[in-house]
């Protein structure tokens, strides 16, 4: 029959309920979905890319089928629509989707996108050519992981299409030089990257049948092919990282696996245990020549499963953490426990400091006393300690209710500066219960984290004019991850040569945690010259040296930086130290010589200022660093303007941040943590002041 659903007229039939989906056979396209007992669905079906439906229609079902609700409609270009489905009122993409509209763009902001998430129609026109499943022997496999976008999506990649599933085919000579005969693809399906921080991973929910959209170059589907068809012809195997959700049903799991088997010429999976059986999937018929590996993530799923509060979960959580070199705490106390003479909290604080290691501390932080919760600040003593040494605490505050009561516990991380245990929770944390909030007792160097858009920037030395005149073109990138080219072009000239240390770049990575840039002290003076002679003041050609570095001091952070300053050293003898040993390997010797360099503070001509600017990701300090008002040209002391130097944003002031401690750390009658804390925070030892926030190097041209 024809039915006028939309703009369109089109004929329908009563269609099928298996597959689920969406399924093209000619110009026919069937749909089928599982609806909510006693809900209706509608087809809302639109031509590529337009904002108003063409069709829509009341799906049917039968009682035989379940819940599933089936229509089949002719198009005459089914691969030129989409659709979605209207189910209680809302309008949703179809979970079976295996391709989406919408999404085209890596991490677009919720709000910002051009038009909503729809479902593909896909038809089936790839030539899979002589291309064959390797079916490689268990004992043979050299596998490599890796992410789509973060494997090729930096400029050193060298690909023409960065970050997609071409860009991974480009480096297929590269695969093939390392001789591994197997790729892990962490996921490749499509998912919302736009949490409530960034989920570059790709786990959480997903549709889970379709390759993601950002991933492509072009269309996400002939280009996962292509990348199976030539590792395939290159007898390197393709393995997906499938760990869907909690809750995922072993209907969806199965048929999707199936999926990509049969369509994308998969040759595995790395597979949840906690979330499906491998050994009950390796039974299925289809999947009887696939690679069904298990995710051994450990730590990661258990602390996942604790935090969304899976009953059971300490010892699981104990087990696992008996290999992380980190001591483990669950002394959450009540008055009968203290009775029996278990160790009250105190007495865990105790050790965590005496031992000096990385400690997780489950623990509600009461103390009790003949039954009476103790009021004093008892903890801020161990806090004090802990964070004297240079390392950080980090709160996890969980709220919950049980039995209609407001409780809180806290997962308390006394991390050193490796820091390994903090980003193990923090990852175990992603899509973890909403109310779990942070708040972090820092001490360490490089405390606060740093706004992404300096380093795509790729502005290491911007001088501006009081107009705002750009004078030296950007510092340009040289291929490694930390390293810049050492020069800037003058701009009287096209010409400039790289520094006498310029091969060093990425050396210097190595030696250390700073981010190095290329400044040309020499391209500076020449500038200055340039613009006095055209009546500009001189003071004003030396503004902003580093520019665009922006740095959250509000995140989570007990303190608020007020105020910073420079702090500039010669590293050119330590340089020259490093050149004259770099025919030999790294040794001791090179540590013990580097260790006997002094390098002299040489701050007479940088100041730093900090102001608060507004971001695409929020209010943050934007950090400058300008030449100092009377400097003319001419450095201190000894130094040259060849020489190297390493510039630290220090703080110079920072104050206590005591608002909301009571609402974060107190409830009603037990006001002893949150006293701890604010005692630890106005504590002398854990004043911040002198601290280092950033690091970088100052790069010069040879005279």
């Amino acid at each position: 029959m024809a039915v006028t659903g939309g703009t369109v007229d089109m004929k329908t039939a009563v269609g099928f309920p298996f597959p689920q989906g969406c399924t093209v056979e000619g110009q026919t396209a069937n749909f089928s979905v599982a609806v909510p007992e006693g809900q209706t669905c509608k087809l809302i079906i639109y031509k590529k890319g337009a904002r108003t439906s063409a069709f829509s229609q009341k799906m049917p079902y039968s009682d035989v089928a379940g819940n599933l609700h089936f229509l089949s409609v002719v198009l005459e270009q089914p691969e030129d629509y989409e659709y979605c489905y209207k189910i209680g009122g809302k309008i949703v993409p179809d979970p079976y989707g295996k391709a989406f509209s919408g999404r085209e763009h890596w991490s677009v902001s919720k709000g910002k996108e051009k038009r909503k998430l729809r479902t593909r129609i896909v038809t089936d026109t790839f030539d899979w050519g002589k291309s064959q499943f390797p079916h490689l022997k268990k004992e043979d496999v050299i596998a490599y992981s890796l992410h789509v976008r973060g494997f090729t999506k930096h400029s050193s990649s060298g690909v023409a299409h960065k970050g997609t599933f071409d860009g991974v085919t480009e480096k297929l000579p590269y695969l093939q030089k390392l001789g591994i005969n197997q790729i892990h693809l962490m996921p490749v399906y499509e998912f919302d990257e736009n949490q409530r921080h960034v989920n570059y991973w790709g786990y959480g929910k997903a549709y889970f049948f379709a390759p993601k959209a950002s991933y492509a170059a072009g269309d996400p589907v002939n280009e996962m092919k292509s990348l199976v068809r030539q590792m395939h012809l290159a007898g390197i195997e393709v393995i997906l990282e499938m760990p869907f959700t909690e809750g995922t049903t072993f209907s969806l799991i199965l048929d999707c696996l199936r999926y990509w088997v049969m369509q994308y010429h998969v040759d595995g999976f790395i597979v949840n245990p906690y979330i499906c059986n491998p050994d009950e999937l390796a039974k299925d018929p289809v999947l009887a020549k696939s690679k069904i590996l298990k995710k051994e993530d450990g730590f990661q799923n258990v602390m996942r499963r604790f935090l969304k509060g899976d009953e059971g979960m300490i010892r699981d959580v104990i087990c696992q953490l008996k290999n992380q070199d980190t001591q483990l705490y669950n002394y959450m106390m009540n008055s009968v426990n203290y009775k029996k003479q278990r160790a009250p909290i105190e007495k865990t604080l105790e050790r965590i400091i005496l031992n000096n290691q990385p400690a997780l501390l489950m623990t509600d932080f009461e103390e009790y006393n003949g039954g009476l919760i103790q009021k004093a600040a008892y903890a801020k003593k161990y806090f004090i300690d802990w964070l004297a040494k240079g390392y950080n605490i980090t709160f996890y505050k969980w709220d919950f209710t049980e039995k209609e009561k407001s409780k809180h516990m806290f997962l308390a991380v006394f991390d050193d500066n490796a820091n390994r245990l903090n980003s193990l929770i923090q990852n175990a944390a992603v899509g973890a219960a909403p109310q779990i909030r942070t708040f972090v007792l820092g001490s360490r160097d490089f405390a606060y984290p740093t706004a992404s858009q300096y380093l795509s920037l790729k502005q290491g030395g911007n001088y501006h004019n009081s107009k705002g005149l750009d004078i030296v073109t950007n510092v340009l990138e040289d291929g490694g991850v930390e390293a810049y080219i050492s020069y800037a072009k003058p701009l009287a000239t096209a010409e400039g040569a790289p520094g006498k240390f310029a091969p060093l770049n990425k050396l210097i990575g190595s030696f250390s945690e700073y981010y190095p840039i290329g400044v040309s002290w020499t391209n500076a003076l020449t500038n200055s010259r340039q613009m006095a002679e055209a009546g500009i003041a001189e003071a004003d050609a030396y503004k902003h040296l580093l520019s665009h570095l922006y740095i959250d001091f509000d995140a989570q952070s007990g303190f608020s930086v007020d105020e910073v300053e420079v702090r500039v050293f010669n590293m050119q003898k330590t340089m020259e130290q490093i050149a004259s040993v770099l025919k030999d390997s790294i040794s001791t010797e090179m540590t013990k010589s580097l260790g006997e360099i002094r390098n002299p503070e040489v701050n007479e001509f940088l100041i730093a200022s900090m102001n608060k600017v507004s971001t695409d990701m929020g209010e943050w300090s934007e950090i400058n660093i300008d030449f100092a008002p009377q400097f003319n040209g001419n450095f201190p002391g000894n130094m040259k303007s060849s020489d190297l130097l390493r510039a630290n944003i220090v703080i110079s002031k920072a104050s206590p941040r005591l608002e909301g401690i009571d609402d974060f750390f107190g409830w009603e009658g037990n006001p002893s943590l949150a006293n701890s804390i604010r005692e630890t925070l106005t504590a002398k030892q854990c004043n911040p002041e002198g601290r280092i926030l950033f690091s970088y190097y100052l790069k010069t041209i040879s005279e």
